[in-house]
């Protein structure tokens, strides 16, 4: 799955938040047949697989480039949504650009919502002016986007649609993400105990404290020493 296909399948505002919520060093997405998004990193030509609940990468079953989609390309395709609806929409700003930017590279909107159109060589050119390239290729993504598909389906494929190669990928992939949520359960569940313990012991010296600097000090190493070895 390239990017196109993933902001029309997925639609602008999921894909938004997808790229915004990457892990720091992630590169692809993937979305599994479950419909789950996993980040992945490319490193010495292996896909490494990011998972959140331990802030770990593993490496990935699943090798193939195919069915990655670039994050850098999502987040291109997100800003020339934004821009094109930010200038009116497709149609109006294929009406102000066609035909009329040849000799000039930029394009301002003034005040009073007239446009003008600047040459870098001979104009000054404001903060707020348009690069005319960057807005044609923002044109060229918005109607790569929007030709022949219907934004926001977000539907996951179907399994039978699979190869068994896919089928076992796939499988092999979810075996590592339960995996990983099976050892943070149990390591979840260890700490749980660990403080339980504490918390027992600590009531106990609470009963009847006789002397209360000894009852601090038993405290305190209750706090520092039960179930820490």
């Amino acid at each position: 799955m390239n990017a196109i296909q993933f902001i029309q399948q997925h639609g602008v505002e999921k894909t938004r938040k997808v790229v915004e919520g990457a892990p720091f060093s992630a590169t692809v997405i993937r979305t599994t047949q479950a419909g789950n998004h996993l980040y992945y990193k490319l490193e010495n030509g292996e896909y490494w697989v990011y998972f959140k609940l331990s802030d770990e990468w593993w490496l990935s079953e699943i090798q193939d480039g195919n069915q990655y989609a670039s994050l850098s390309d999502l987040k291109r395709l997100v800003e020339s949504v934004d821009l094109v609806d930010l200038l009116g929409g497709i149609e109006a700003l294929k009406r102000k650009i066609d035909g009329k930017h040849i000799g000039y590279t930029h394009f301002n909107i003034n005040r009073n919502g007239r446009w003008s159109f600047l040459d870098h060589y001979i104009d000054f050119i404001p903060d707020s002016a348009h690069h005319i390239g960057m807005v044609n290729k923002a044109i060229a993504d918005y109607e790569l986007i929007y030709s022949d598909k219907e934004m926001g389906d977000d539907s996951h494929g179907d399994y039978m649609q699979m190869t068994l190669e896919q089928l076992q990928q796939e499988h092999a992939e979810l075996l590592l993400f339960n995996d990983e949520l099976d050892r943070n359960c149990k390591a979840h569940k260890a700490k749980a105990n660990k403080y339980q313990t504490k918390c027992w012991h600590i009531q106990t010296l609470l009963i009847n404290p006789v002397d209360k600097d000894m009852t601090l000090k038993a405290i305190k190493t209750v706090i520092e020493r039960v179930g820490e070895f």
